[in-house]
């Protein structure tokens, strides 16, 4: 659990950092971010089929990598919603930070849930599951 929160921390600070500096710099929300988050969604199943990182930090920068590019993609969406605010700095907390505080929520609770499941089983599902997903949704977001 230690190191799933220090993963879930680490995409939180690269979410929330993209998200400041797409709103900052004024940076749009291209089509193309919907691929990439697409496929980072595939990356990190993929990733999930093989064995656990041998330490936290294993898991963690690839979780920020993975917050960078969610972020720019919330930033330009969020961007739209703040249109004419003068103080970005709320809207960027309360957005981000509800944002993150129901990841973790759901976080903790597919732990919970996951630890009750039998892994070797499950877990190969699961993970090829959300890789068809993720590049389900990157391919939408192509055609679309």
């Amino acid at each position: 659990l230690r190191d799933l929160v220090w993963a879930v921390a680490a995409f939180s600070l690269g979410h929330l950092t993209a998200m400041a500096t797409a709103l900052w710099l004024g940076l749009l929300d291209p089509p193309w971010w919907d691929v990439l988050i697409g496929l980072t969604v595939a990356l990190s199943a993929w990733r999930a089929r093989g064995a656990a990182p041998r330490s936290a930090w294993q898991g963690a920068w690839p979780a920020a990598a993975y917050g960078l590019v969610h972020g720019l993609g919330f930033g330009g969406g969020l961007q739209a919603l703040t249109v004419g605010v003068d103080h970005l700095i709320w809207p960027l907390a309360a957005f981000g930070l509800g944002l993150d505080l129901a990841q973790v929520l759901w976080v903790t609770l597919a732990w919970l849930v996951w630890r009750r499941l039998d892994r070797t089983r499950w877990q190969h599902r699961a993970a090829w599951t959300l890789f068809t997903a993720g590049l389900l949704a990157a391919a939408w977001a192509l055609a679309g």
